[in-house]
């Protein structure tokens, strides 16, 4: 639009001058959704692997195992999933949480809801965030 202005070849300077402030305006504009884009983008998504090795886990406790994992934001939504198909929580050992609480850290929390004391061995889990 601004070119087709230019090339009619306008004398009056007072819209000339207009025109040249819209332009700026609409360019400043432009460049601030340009830079959102590019924020939002790198936001995510994420997936990667993380070895979990729970500590032991004495009747109804729970714990939390925090990883560093770059990029990953408190605003994510977070999926994590068991990587070993023969592997088992135990009956009463449930992964009940996974978020970020902090960027940069992704954090599993796991409870034992049995009468006993759990050793939950190491474990792949593959995590998502978007």
């Amino acid at each position: 639009m601004f070119k087709i202005i230019r090339e009619a070849n306008y004398t009056d300077t007072k819209l000339a001058e207009k025109f040249n402030k819209i332009e700026i305006e609409i360019n400043k504009i432009v460049n601030k959704i340009e830079d959102e884009i590019k924020e939002i983008r790198g936001r995510g998504p994420l997936m990667g692997t993380v070895s979990i090795d729970p500590p032991r886990l004495s009747s109804g406790a729970r714990t939390s195992v925090d990883v560093e994992v770059s990029g990953l934001l408190t605003t994510h939504k977070i999926h994590a999933q068991c990587q070993d198909p023969n592997y088992s929580l135990h009956a009463e050992v449930i992964m009940a949480v996974v978020h970020c609480p902090v960027n940069g850290t992704l954090r599993f929390m796991f409870k034992n809801t049995g009468a006993a004391e759990v050793d939950v061995p190491s474990v792949l889990w593959t995590y998502w965030a978007w």
